[in-house]
């Protein structure tokens, strides 16, 4: 909380001085300011260096909080907003929702900032960046869809250390109208795609507005259940290894779960746009395609069944193929049987 007033500008911030102490209720913690109210889970996204990313929504009036399973929501006057995180905490996912015509013109998170880290609006992400302009972490560009499912372009902007949303063009459109993104440390490896929407991936959802829409959440369900799965590959900045068994999990539940939220050749698209995206070695990509394949036969047959998708590919998981990069070659790339996974390593 200290983290977020400060990083406004404290008292000379848009909020003003606190009025009272702070409420903490178990779940959620907020102070009212003069000028309105800041809530924030408490939780932090870590930036490497010892320094945390730290992160809440401002409001004229206090909100309503409630548990969710992997984090909180937070609602207001013809909306909701729900922030989770995933085990690790290298990955948060920002979901807000447009209920009905009394949501206001603008809604805003809030963040604590490390000393002499700032916001900065880069195409169609938002920037968080050091003083010498490396950038540290990413918010991502939201995905909007409304309740035909049909995408929309949401403005958003900086104030201080404040995204707003401009969401007044959501009024004109079938409500709910629901908006995500993702907000994620460049310090994690996994970098990619919806958290960071653009190149090929953004120009795959810009031309599939509608599957991206209703299947953009699979990103940050598959790195959770993955994470959840493999605890012990985990560090205190997230993932400890690349190219293990979390990773090939987490292929296999993110384009099944693609496939079962919207179709198959959706999801192959968007797969091969992630790895021209974040191209690493010609052996991850390797594995990252097989694993593809096998990930969204898992969602055809699973139509209408996460549980099972979770379960098929956790299972998989646990008894991955251990393959020697140097002999990926000898691997069938075209997966013909797409019923098991492999992985380059094993802790």
């Amino acid at each position: 909380m200290l983290d977020q007033w400060s990083a406004a500008g404290y008292e000379r911030s848009s909020f003003g001085y606190p009025n009272g102490d702070p409420i903490n209720d178990g779940r959620d913690l907020r102070q009212q300011f003069q000028n309105g109210v800041i809530h924030t889970p408490g939780t932090a996204i870590p930036l490497g260096g010892g320094l945390s990313l730290t992160y809440g929504v401002s409001a004229p009036g206090t909100l309503q909080s409630a548990t969710l399973p992997n984090g909180i929501s937070y609602s207001g006057p013809g909306f909701r907003v729900a922030l989770r995180i995933t085990p690790s905490r290298s990955l948060a996912n920002v979901e807000l929702s447009i209920l009905d015509a009394q949501a206001p013109p603008q809604l805003k998170l809030v963040f604590g900032l490390p000393a002499g880290l700032s916001l900065r609006t880069s195409g169609r992400s938002i920037e968080i960046v050091d003083s010498a302009g490396r950038v540290v972490a990413d918010i991502g560009g939201p995905i909007a869809a409304d309740a035909a499912k049909t995408g929309l372009s949401l403005q958003t902007s900086v104030e201080g250390n404040q995204l707003v949303y401009q969401v007044g063009v959501a009024q004109s459109r079938p409500l709910p109208v629901t908006v995500l993104h993702n907000v994620a440390s460049e310090t994690t490896e996994d970098y990619n795609p919806y958290y960071r929407i653009g190149g090929y991936t953004s120009l795959v959802c810009g031309n599939n507005p509608y599957d991206c829409g209703r299947s953009v959440r699979a990103h940050f369900d598959s790195q959770e259940q993955s994470e959840r799965h493999f605890p012990h590959h985990l560090g205190s900045s997230g993932p400890l290894y690349q190219d293990d068994q979390l990773d090939a999990d987490r292929h296999c539940l993110w384009q099944a779960m693609t496939t079962e939220a919207s179709n198959a050749e959706f999801a192959s698209l968007l797969g091969d746009a992630h790895e021209r995206d974040k191209y690493t070695t010609d052996d991850a990509a390797i594995m990252d395609q097989y694993n593809n394949i096998t990930g969204r036969a898992v969602g055809l047959r699973n139509e209408g069944n996460v549980s099972g998708i979770i379960s098929t590919c956790n299972s998989y998981a646990d008894y991955a193929r251990i393959i020697n990069p140097e002999d990926i070659g000898s691997v069938d790339q075209s997966n013909p049987n797409a019923n098991d996974l492999i992985a380059l390593f094993a802790p």
